[in-house]
Parts: C-alpha cells; sequence; structure tokens
C-alpha cells in the first residue's frame, strides 16, 4: 500500500493502514452543501474577483474586487456594495467571522474591518496585502504580503504583531480559534 498526495509526493511507510476485501470507493468531486445545493452566480460589471467569503452556514457572502466589495446576507441572492466609497483603490483579500457579522478586508496598502455597517482602517503597517484570515469570533485576524512576516492581530486590528520568517506570502488560512 502507498499513499500519494496531489503533489506527488509517495509516502510508503504509511501506518495504521489495512487491507481488506471491501471494495473502497473514494469520491473524486464534492459539492458544497450537498448534490441539491443551488449555486449562484455572482456578477458585477467589470468586476475581477480577488477574494471570496462565506459564513459557515453559507447565509453571508463577501466577494473583494477592484471594484468593490460586495456583501450578501442570504447566500448571495441579493448583492450590497458595502465597499468605502471615499477611495478609489480596490480590495485585494476579504475574510469573514464564522456568522458573517464581521469582515476583514485588504485595500491597497490597510486592512480594514467592518461590522455593523462602518468601516474602520485597522493599525495594519502599510504593505501591498495579498491574503487575510479570520478566526470564528473575528477577533484573532491574519494578514500576509509577499515579501514579508506574518502579521497577527489578537484584538480585532487594533494591533499587530509581525511573526515568522520573511517569504513570498501569497496566501494564509486560519482555524476557528485563531
Amino acid at each position: 500500500f502507498f499513499f500519494q498526495a496531489e503533489d506527488g509526493i509517495r509516502d510508503i511507510g504509511v501506518t495504521g493502514v489495512q487491507t481488506c476485501a471491501l471494495p473502497i470507493s473514494i469520491p473524486t468531486t464534492l459539492k458544497p452543501g450537498g448534490e441539491k445545493a443551488q449555486w449562484v452566480k455572482l456578477t458585477a460589471p467589470g468586476a475581477s474577483w480577488n477574494g471570496l467569503a462565506i459564513s459557515i452556514n453559507g447565509s453571508v457572502v463577501a466577494a473583494a474586487s477592484a471594484k468593490g466589495l460586495l456583501l450578501s446576507p442570504d447566500g448571495g441572492k441579493t448583492l450590497t456594495d458595502v465597499g468605502d466609497k471615499t477611495s478609489s483603490e480596490g480590495y485585494n483579500a476579504v475574510a469573514l467571522s464564522a456568522d458573517g457579522s464581521k469582515v476583514f478586508a485588504a485595500r491597497g496598502m490597510k486592512l480594514y474591518t467592518y461590522s455593523s455597517g462602518t468601516w474602520a482602517a485597522s493599525t495594519s503597517p502599510q504593505k501591498d496585502w495579498a491574503s487575510v484570515a479570520s478566526s470564528a469570533d473575528g477577533v484573532r485576524l491574519v494578514g500576509v504580503a509577499a515579501g514579508d512576516k506574518v502579521h497577527v492581530s489578537t484584538d480585532s486590528g487594533k494591533t499587530w504583531t509581525a511573526v515568522g520568517a520573511v517569504r513570498e506570502w501569497e496566501a494564509v488560512a486560519s482555524s476557528a480559534d485563531g
């Protein structure tokens, strides 16, 4: 028996796997929401999507683009551009708290939070942010930029700490507890 991941790495020394006579079927496709899920195409004139975030129950959808930040409270049926209109900078990335009540976005060279209809610039350093992520409660946040360290906040973006090594970061993710 051997295990091969999609990156081509083989692990011949896998332990804890036993052979059995029964056929094992591993699905090769996965449709979030199950086979009866209905997908809705998000559209905005001239938008090129840079990021997408969905609440844990699928009801809140946030989509980031150079044109704005669209937010939907009903799974994408209706969309509202909640992007800050005081600047022409586009949105690079977006993340949501698990319930969708808190939005965390990278716009231009800053990181922003959005809650209860209000945008607030965080105290993050000026970087060309590539990706952002949030804990389930929206309190612990993380942002990355190419050629920099990972930046973390444990207080909803009020303060930031650079951690780890300088890398060419492109994406970041967070566990539920941050």
